[in-house]
């Protein structure tokens, strides 16, 4: 008679394992993890301002969030900040990441010529490649 592991031990007791269930699951949690790193990476949802909403929307791959709020106060990760200090930490990060692209995170109801001037503050620091934070409609 048969051992119940395929015949090479004649007690019946296991002699290796299967691990093929295991790195099954483990691509699963590792995909899942990709996806939600990027879609947590690139919300702006912390920041409560009511932006513009459009049909057409596009991925930034190396971006830094700026926001303008609708009284025109800037805010870097959510911290408010003055002209001179955002001016100086533009300045650090392009210098850091030349490649760098600003999303501009501006209320909807944000004067244009508050996001003119944040433009060129960017333009001022050499940053020339701005794309603008939008809601996509569904």
């Amino acid at each position: 008679m048969g051992a119940p592991d395929g015949g090479n031990n004649p007690d019946g007791t296991i002699t290796g394992i299967n691990v093929t269930p295991f790195v099954d699951v483990m691509l699963v949690l590792l995909i899942l993890f990709l996806v939600s790193a990027k879609l947590m990476s690139t919300s702006t949802a912390a920041v409560p301002v009511t932006l513009p909403k459009s049909g057409a929307t596009q991925e930034i791959a190396r971006s830094f969030i700026v926001t303008l709020r609708k009284a025109g106060q800037l805010e870097i990760a959510g911290v408010p900040v003055s002209e001179a200090q955002f001016q100086q930490q533009m300045r650090t990060e392009h210098s850091n990441h030349p490649e760098l692209k600003v999303v501009l995170a501006a209320d909807g109801d944000a004067s244009h010529r508050a996001v003119v001037h944040v433009m060129e503050l960017l333009r001022d620091v050499q940053i020339t490649e701005i794309a603008f934070g939008v809601q996509k409609t569904p």
